[in-house]
């Protein structure tokens, strides 16, 4: 199947399909409400993530999603597959307890001039 194209070494040495059309990547634009988008990067229509695809990845990570249907509001909406790239290595803020899960709440760029 390797020879005949039908599937690729990534670069994590894994086998995948050569041909993924159904696989998109761009950068991960997240919102305050908890969903995001992913900004493709070959133009065409952004594609919707709801909050639990926002637990992957963090607000301009890149990353590679597949298209697994269209949401209520008929936009593409996406899973995501692989983080290609993180936007932060490192996160400071405050671990939050908020009924009963913990949260890490980051510390904005502004509120650590203030304090």
């Amino acid at each position: 199947m390797e020879r005949d194209g039908q599937i690729e070494l990534n670069r994590k040495g894994r086998y995948e399909l050569a041909h993924q059309p159904n696989f998109v990547i761009g950068r991960v634009q997240g919102h305050r409400d908890g969903f995001g988008f992913l900004i493709r990067d070959d133009g065409e229509d952004d594609i919707f993530l709801p909050e639990r695809e926002l637990q992957k990845a963090m607000h301009n990570d890149r990353a590679q999603v597949r298209v697994i249907g269209y949401d209520r509001r008929g936009r593409p909406e996406g899973q995501i597959v692989e983080i290609l790239e993180r936007a932060n290595r490192y996160v400071i803020g405050r671990l939050l307890s908020e009924g009963g899960v913990l949260v890490v709440r980051p510390r904005t760029n502004a509120s650590a001039r203030t304090s």
